[in-house]
């Protein structure tokens, strides 16, 4: 049975074949017919890249240039098992389609079976039609095959086509709508086939057919705007103007525009309320445009807007602010202070996927860190937040009008990643244009044909357990030659421990060290006591982390420590410190250093002003000095109550023992329950029970997971607990005194435990002081630990531990007082006896040409 209907030309799918939006009284897309031309067999298109049969693109385009968007009136003819239906399609103008191809000759037309005559007069028309158009040799039946091939298009990378269409306007022929802000776009004067997606917008989007299949829906008036763009532009002529490559690894797609009845598509998409503005990828002469038109449709309520309230428009506008960068994490993580609030704020960089740093660096991890570092440390910046993800802030952050991803990007350190249409950096066009140079001229990252470099350096700051630290011993004394012969060397702070210690790396050297500046004391920024600490902590992070600087190594200690000058912008710092009032001299080392004269000027100054440390100080007078000179050859009467190494130990006052019988007989005497979720902090007094089932006052040195290795502070031994078995102490006990004093004696470098001879010196040691009545005197401090001279009222252990062959006397060790010269040279003329005699360290000659540092 015949039917009838109108309709409008969809699509032209072949020089045969047309699809049709049936007029009909439903709501919404109306349904689509396929219809195939009765008796019309047109060349046939080559589909999934197969080759097209020759004049099929011919036939194609007359036919779709003859009766694309037209209303028509169709007849279905016949309809086959399968479903498809063969009619007869005539325009409102009266163009009968079939007809109008056999008149071209763009198709054979089918003969009536052997001994019939042709049923319709239409078929008879289109017959003769056909006759004439073989004898005039047009359309297929043209004598020149050749002319008969779809032309081919020169392949190119997706940069080379941008830089051949950019700021060009060029005619396409969109051949299929995914959804309303992305097709595909035959470019008709090259016949590239490119994906288009519409600059300046996001909207929604319908899932292929196979996930529909499976029952994900499309988004609310995504039918309706894919139809909205089908109506307009489905297999018609347009003119596209290209703006960018899309994603550099998606082959052939572009942002673009396309021009609709005198506006751009995009704009006609938002003012009807189909789609929402996004800013990083209009072209910018249209944002003001589409902002308009977008605000018009907001204020409508039109479809994407219908539920929309003012408090989520509000939250996608971006907020930005102004910082100075503080730190670089890696090539992405940065900490920048609000200049306004000056809160520290950690920043990632929207849309680039940067090499991680880490223990282990990944491949051009240092090279990114670097590159910014370089560029943009301590400058002024702008931040754009863009979005926010897993309660991080992603954002663009511009120093002057540069994107520092950009910088990554260019240099091809970074690849540029995309999560959502709205979730995507201000410059994320630039960004992706940046990311396909640097591809097409194998930069870095895209280099396939080389290697990446590998990052290596040698870190002797790792103290994480004993095996790290011995480890990290041997490592820096390996350096510590090359690094004095070397003078003054370039390296960059990468951690502040605080105002004089810190952790630089040194390129040259591939190593990474813990640096102290030589003779100077700043206060500790982990101790409420001393006010000036974070104060002077965040001057040195302020000036010297992750900056340029160069050292001038002098020494290193047992630790593995090293210790020198520290020089910023040309000057020493130690003197910038001294001069601000920051820090103080150690006085019974200064005499040893390079520049104790500049050092001493810069500490008078500052007393001089009363500024900072010196704020409260005042000239000691003669009858200050008397009793201060006395207390320096005063003589205590100790005991010693742990031994961690030949030169490492811990006293306590005999005087002081009833003291100590007090303060452990009320511990024990205390209850100590334990207490839920306890805080437990570094450097903080605790109790904690031992193997002897008494409880001690303890001291938090450090932690390894659920544990904290503590020091008994009345006794000096140590041991691991487990942290819940902590308890807080009274008041009345956490103000008592320490009783055992940390302590080494005065002059000497004695080799520490799990060194040559450092076994020998420590048994040695505790043979000769355990458990005996000993006086000692103090020769200096450093810190909170005492040099003493140790003895027993008719020997110096000083001197027999240097008799002994354990002890080594410093070379650059310098006093002035005529007491001290007197017990320094003693010390030397033991070293020398016992350097004769082949003893202790001296087995094998002198060793001190291979450790610089005694």
């Amino acid at each position: 049975l015949m039917s009838n209907g109108f309709g409008v030309v969809r699509a032209v799918n072949s020089g045969d074949a047309i699809s049709i939006w049936e007029t009909t009284r439903v709501n919404g897309p109306p349904p689509v017919r396929d219809i195939y031309l009765t008796n019309v067999q047109a060349p046939k298109l080559g589909y999934n890249n197969g080759e097209d049969a020759p004049f099929a693109w011919q036939s194609r385009e007359f036919l779709r240039e003859l009766c694309i968007g037209k209303k028509v009136k169709f007849t279905v003819e016949h309809k086959t098992a399968n479903g498809r239906e063969y009619g007869n399609v005539e325009t409102d103008t009266g163009v009968n389609l079939a007809i109008a191809i056999s008149e071209a000759g763009w198709a054979e037309i089918r003969s009536p079976p052997d001994g019939k005559e042709a049923r319709t007069e239409e078929h008879k028309t289109m017959l003769e039609n056909q006759t004439r158009a073989k004898e005039q040799q047009i359309g297929i039946y043209q004598e020149d095959t050749a002319a008969g091939a779809t032309p081919k298009a020169q392949k190119l990378s997706t940069m080379k086509l941008f830089d051949q269409y950019k700021d060009k306007t060029v005619e396409g022929i969109v051949e299929y709508i995914r959804d309303a802000n992305s097709m595909n776009v035959l470019l008709k004067d090259s016949f590239q086939k490119i994906t288009l997606r519409l600059a300046g917008i996001s909207a929604p989007r319908v899932p292929s057919k196979a996930r529909q299949e499976n029952g994900e829906q499309p988004e609310p008036f995504a039918v309706e705007a894919r139809f909205f763009v089908e109506r307009h532009l489905l297999h018609r002529t347009v003119n596209i103007s290209i703006t960018a490559p899309g994603e550099a690894n998606r082959s052939n797609e572009f942002y673009g525009s396309i021009e609709l009845a005198g506006h751009t598509l995009a704009s006609q998409l938002i003012r009807n309320g189909f789609a929402k503005l996004v800013e990083w990828s209009a072209p910018p002469k249209e944002v003001e445009e589409l902002k308009k038109n977008q605000q018009e449709a907001m204020a409508k309520k039109m479809r994407l807007w219908k539920f929309v309230t003012a408090e989520e428009t509000e939250k996608a506008t971006k907020r930005e602010w102004t910082g100075k960068i503080r730190e670089i994490r890696d090539g992405s993580s940065l900490v920048i202070q609000n200049i306004l609030t000056e809160e520290n704020k950690f920043v990632i960089l929207s849309n680039v996927k940067v090499p991680r740093m880490g223990r282990n660096p990944e491949p051009f991890a240092y090279e990114a860190r670097e590159l910014l570092r370089k560029k943009t440390l301590g400058k002024k910046v702008t931040v754009v937040l863009d979005y926010e993800r897993n309660d991080r802030e992603y954002c663009t952050v511009f120093l002057d009008k540069n994107s520092l991803a950009m910088f990554l990007v260019e240099e091809g350190l970074a690849n540029v990643t995309s999560y959502d249409d709205n979730e995507k950096s201000s410059v994320y066009q630039q960004l992706t244009i940046a990311e396909n140079r640097a591809r097409s001229n194998s930069k870095n990252l895209w280099n396939k044909s080389s290697a990446p470099p590998v990052y290596r350096v040698t870190d002797t700051t790792l103290r994480a357990d004993d095996t790290e630290r011995k480890e990290s011993k041997q490592k820096a004394k390996q350096f510590i030659g090359a690094l004095q012969r070397a003078g003054r060397v370039a390296a960059i702070v990468e951690h502040v421990f605080n105002g004089s210690r810190l952790k630089v790396s040194i390129p040259g050297e591939s190593c990474v060290i813990c640096f102290g500046l030589e003779a100077i004391r700043t206060p500790s920024n982990r101790d409420d006591k001393e006010p000036l600490g974070k104060e002077v902590f965040d001057f040195v992070y302020d000036k010297l982390y992750q900056r340029d600087v160069e050292l001038i190594i002098d020494s290193i200690d047992q630790a593995g420590n090293f210790f020198g000058s520290l020089f910023f912008n040309s000057k020493n710092f130690g003197i910038t410190l001294l001069e601000m009032g920051y820090a103080q001299l150690n006085k019974s080392s200064v005499d040893y250093t390079n520049y104790a004269h500049e050092y001493k000027e810069a500490q008078e100054s500052a007393k001089s002003k009363g500024i900072r440390i010196w704020a409260n100080y005042k000239e000691p007078t003669e009858s200050d000095k008397q009793p201060a000179a006395e207390a320096q050859v005063r003589l205590f009467k100790v005991k010693v109550s742990e031994v961690v190494d030949g030169n490492w130990f811990y006293l306590q006052m005999t005087d002081d023992a009833p003291t100590l019988n007090k303060i452990m007989s009320e511990l024990n005497a205390e209850d100590h329950p334990l207490i839920p979720n306890l805080e437990v902090k570094r450097n903080s007094l605790y109790c904690a029970k031992m193997p002897d089932n008494m409880w001690y006052r303890v001291k938090v040195e450090k932690f390894e997971k659920e544990k904290a290795c503590v020091v008994c502070v009345d006794f000096g031994n140590g041991i691991t607990v487990n942290k819940k078995d902590l308890r807080p102490l009274s008041p009345k006990l956490a103000s008592a005194p320490i009783q055992a004093k940390e302590c080494k004696l005065a002059y000497l470098h004695v080799p520490s435990v799990g060194e040559d001879y450092g076994s020998e010196a420590a048994e040695f040691f505790y043979n000769m002081s355990w458990d005996k009545d000993l006086f000692a005197s103090v020769e200096y401090k450093e810190g909170d630990k005492s040099f003493v001279g140790l003895g027993d009222g008719v020997e110096l252990f000083n001197a027999l531990m240097v008799d002994a062959g354990y002890g080594i006397v410093p070379k650059n060790v310098r006093v002035t007082e005529p007491r001290k010269q007197k017990m320094v040279a003693g010390l030397r003329e033991k070293e020398n006896a016992a350097k004769a005699a082949r003893v202790g360290r001296w087995e094998y000659g002198d060793f001190r040409d291979h450790e610089s540092d005694i």
